[in-house]
């Protein structure tokens, strides 16, 4: 029995002691709910969120109580190692608090003035932004192990930028949002800095996300049939005044819209009254949307798809 507990007391040492740990947490959390608040604020205290004497107090309540838990199971002779490696793994935990996940500085990286360049980072965020006077003319990130997640040009940097942003951005501000919340994936940005002035990309998350929402292109040509469907926004800055765009709706309603058409809808519906042609389909009351244009053009485009299933095929 006692070699026993000296192979659980190693196993806790080296990995089993944030268990441990967790009961200790829980105690302190519940103890403190009865206590002022100066007890549990950050303010001069350890970086567990509790004031020292206070995680010393209960440590040594909890210790106490495992001491004799663990007398009652191994007798005095092999008890020694086990109580310490639940005392040290408890304090660590205590004190030092849960894990987390590291997001580091919200300036991403710069890029040098009209360059080309590529830069990796050990996450995605949630949000990109910057500020430049010119809108880079090539913007692609790419996420390790699920694809392409963002690849716009000047156009379509400008169309789709600030979707569904609440008041007006800042003067030469664009900011995108690329993720439900912080993935912890390697992702590499390769974007061309289309003005003569250091572009630095800042990036910041609120949450933890398991999807992206995809910022994507597609090429419609003249006098053919351009299909979207499953979209989240759409954007067609190009369309003439004699584009069709034929919506089937959530219910199977289909109407055909030319461009006047369009941005009368887009003023009742989205509160819209520019010319950028852009259809938020957030509550997804479009089926898909039949667009035939007199021109070649581009259409851009925003859906969701979960880690490790990006799909932006149309």
């Amino acid at each position: 029995m006692g070699s026993i507990l000296l192979w659980i007391a190693r196993g806790l040492m080296v990995g089993g002691g944030a268990a441990i740990g967790i009961m200790f947490e829980k105690i302190s959390s519940w103890a403190s709910s009865f206590l002022p608040a100066s007890v549990n604020t950050r303010d001069s205290k350890g970086p567990g969120g509790y004031a020292i004497w206070f995680v010393l107090v209960i440590v040594a309540a909890a210790g106490a109580a495992v001491y004799f838990v663990a007398k009652s199971i191994a007798g005095k002779k092999k008890i020694f190692s086990l109580l310490l490696a639940l005392t040290v793994a408890g304090i660590d935990y205590v004190i030092g608090g849960p894990s987390v996940d590291v997001v580091g500085a919200s300036l991403l990286f710069s890029i040098a003035a009209s360059a080309t360049a590529s830069n990796s980072i050990p996450f995605c965020p949630e949000f990109i932004t910057f500020n430049i006077a010119t809108v880079p003319s090539s913007f692609r990130i790419e996420v390790a192990g699920d694809g392409v997640v963002f690849s716009l040009d000047t156009t379509g940097m400008t169309n789709l930028n600030g979707v569904r942003q609440m008041g007006s951005l800042p003067a030469n501000q664009y900011v995108y949002q690329i993720a439900d919340g912080f993935i912890k994936k390697n992702t590499t940005f390769t974007i061309t800095n289309a003005t003569a002035a250091q572009l630095d990309i800042y990036g910041f998350s609120n949450s933890k996300g398991g999807n992206y929402v995809l910022h994507s292109m597609a090429k419609a040509f003249a006098n053919a049939s351009f299909t979207i469907d499953d979209f989240l926004y759409a954007s067609f800055p190009s369309a003439a005044a004699t584009d069709t765009f034929t919506i089937t709706w959530a219910d199977n309603t289909v109407q055909t819209m030319r461009r006047l058409e369009l941005v009368s809808y887009l003023a009742y519906r989205q509160q819209v009254a520019d010319t950028r042609y852009n259809l938020d389909n957030y509550e997804r009351e479009i089926k898909d949307i039949q667009f035939i244009g007199a021109a070649d053009q581009s259409v851009y485009y925003q859906r969701i798809a979960r880690a490790g299933a990006v799909n932006q095929s149309l």
